[in-house]
């Protein structure tokens, strides 16, 4: 396929950005499951996926940023909002089943999962690949999971 500009070939990726990222959700996202358990699965899918692919799917997303491209902006904002509601989504099951503490605020808890992701992917890239990207994650999932989810589900 031939490609007349750049940013052709961002929206190209953005399909496949959106693909990717709610692959990992839907596939995770399986009856039975305990909240707790979908969230953080679908958050070790993404690590893995950074690491196997180099943060492509992230950084993809900054590059777009950083173009300042209304179109290209207006496309992958739309899948970054069709991703957390579908984790947020998740979060309203837990919040009914009483996995949720209370007092969360689900959308802003949904965008922080998806900010953990996209932090992580930046740092890693600005660090040349050179910190244990799961080392960070597990901290980070620690505090993000005693925040939104309740005790009991926690342990």
């Amino acid at each position: 396929r031939h490609f007349r500009s750049k940013n052709d070939i961002l929206a190209l990726l953005i399909d496949d950005i959106e693909e990717t990222l709610l692959v990992d959700i839907k596939k995770n996202n399986k009856q039975g499951l305990v909240t707790l358990s979908i969230i953080e699965k679908i958050m070790i899918d993404h690590i893995s996926d950074i690491q196997q692919r180099k943060v492509v799917t992230f950084q993809v997303i900054a590059e777009i940023i950083s173009l300042w491209d209304k179109k290209l902006n207006k496309k992958v904002y739309g899948v970054i909002e069709k991703y957390i509601g579908h984790i947020k989504g998740i979060l309203d099951i837990g919040a009914a089943k009483g996995y949720i503490n209370k007092d969360a605020y689900l959308d802003s808890a949904a965008l922080l999962f998806f900010s953990m992701t996209q932090g992580l992917v930046n740092l890693l890239a600005l660090s040349h690949y050179e910190f244990d990207l799961r080392a960070k994650y597990k901290s980070l999932w620690s505090i993000f999971s005693q925040a939104v989810f309740t005790v009991k589900t926690v342990k």
